[in-house]
């Protein structure tokens, strides 16, 4: 019997690697999972609890979680964290072990199965994004990349461990997961083999229900939006955790947003907090703020389905979410006058803001004829970011079957 070791370094990615998880259960292999949150500090355990997926916790006892340490003190717990990854290792003995990226602890792990010949599978964790450069940065940008690399590598030769972030896109392991065709050749131009590279799918969408909710009265009734209101989601990253934005510029955006729906009261916006974003520090911001009653914060009364579930439209920089809007059919708008840097490209599949005076004159110009003139550009996108749609689950498993 074939043994599948899952590591899930957080919420996000334990939901993604779930479907994936019983679908191995029902071709009768052994699965484990690997809860990283008490290095990490994400709700991964919480997730796995609500499974049939029997799990371990990562045994880190030290006293920052990683992402609070310097990057001295992180490669110190990178280092130190080799004993106990090699130890579960040993002690599981998994034939193959699935991924989301290959950075920090994931590296560790990546690095100790390659000791002991334990084969490596990596998953494409979410959207891919593109920077927004010129040709100075863009060079600028190559030779970081370089010398990130070279460094990293160094540091892996000598003590198992990266010293930066390492990339998803690697050739240290075995097998890499996508979710569409439209990321293969992109990957594959960033010098990874492509017999490395197979198109699963995104398992998430495998039993994607209709988002027409039976507690959308109930939901608009709790939020305080009237029943035959236009509803604007905004699905929040944390971007100033991730490096791309300053915390001022993060909380900017939201207030660019508020003051532009100022001028709609036919729209309610509903902001939708990341799990990683600090509730309190935006609800105190909004007290000072002060916002129109059609503006609403929320943080996890109700989960994003449910509130894709009563939306016209959703709007983003790079969230997720954009894919499960659009297989639900809910129109989507990518922003890209943040400061992120970074922006999705889904057209002709969403409609694309550069400019706040742009947001306006779509939400001026919104009718009952603009989602469906969308839905059928949606179809096409989806064919090239989510390939094999309700059949992901299988694919990956397969995929990882023949690594053993």
């Amino acid at each position: 019997m074939a043994k599948i070791l899952i590591i899930a370094n957080a919420s996000n990615r334990a939901r993604v690697f779930l479907p994936i998880a019983n679908a191995l259960l029902e071709m009768g292999t052994k699965v484990t999972a690997l809860s990283l949150d008490r290095i990490l500090g994400g709700e991964a355990s919480q997730v796995l609890q609500k499974s049939r997926i029997p799990f371990l916790e990562f045994p880190y006892l030290g006293d920052k979680k990683l992402f609070d340490m310097t990057k001295p003190e992180r490669f110190k717990a990178l280092r130190r964290s080799r004993r106990p990854v090699h130890e579960i290792l040993k002690s599981v003995q998994p034939d193959v072990i699935l991924l989301g990226a290959a950075s920090y602890v994931e590296a560790v792990i990546i690095e100790e199965a390659r000791s002991l010949k334990i084969k490596t599978a990596l998953m494409q964790d979410g959207l891919r994004v593109y920077e927004k450069k010129g040709s100075f940065q863009s060079l600028r940008n190559w030779l970081i990349e370089k010398v990130t690399a070279l460094v990293n590598e160094w540091a892996i030769a000598l003590y198992g461990v990266p010293y930066y972030f390492s990339p998803f896109e690697t050739n240290r392991v075995d097998r890499i997961l996508l979710f569409g065709s439209g990321i293969l050749d992109q990957i594959a131009r960033r010098g990874i083999y492509r017999e490395k590279l197979v198109v699963t799918g995104n398992p998430l969408y495998d039993s994607t229900t209709p988002l027409l909710s039976t507690r959308a009265a109930e939901m608009k009734m709790f939020i305080g939006i009237p029943d035959a209101q236009k509803v604007a989601l905004f699905g929040m990253q944390c971007f100033h955790k991730h490096g791309v934005m300053k915390l001022d510029d993060e909380s900017g955006l939201v207030r660019e947003l508020i003051n532009i729906f100022c001028e709609f009261p036919n729209f309610d916006l509903i902001i939708k907090l990341h799990p990683d974003n600090d509730y309190e520090y935006y609800r105190n911001l909004f007290s000072n703020w002060n916002p129109p009653s059609h503006v609403h914060l929320l943080k996890d009364e109700f989960t994003p389905q449910e509130l894709l579930g009563i939306a016209d439209v959703f709007i983003t920089v790079y969230s997720t979410m954009a894919l499960e809007a659009l297989v639900n059919r809910v129109p989507v708008i990518t922003i890209g006058f943040s400061r992120a840097g970074f922006e999705l490209k889904l057209g002709p599949a969403a409609l694309h803001v550069n400019t706040p005076d742009e947001l306006k004159i779509l939400l001026r110009e919104w009718d009952e004829k603009t989602p469906i003139k969308l839905q059928s550009e949606a179809v096409k996108v989806l064919d090239r970011e989510l390939a094999h749609l309700g059949f992901a689950s299988e694919k990956a498993a397969e995929a990882l079957l023949e690594l053993e």
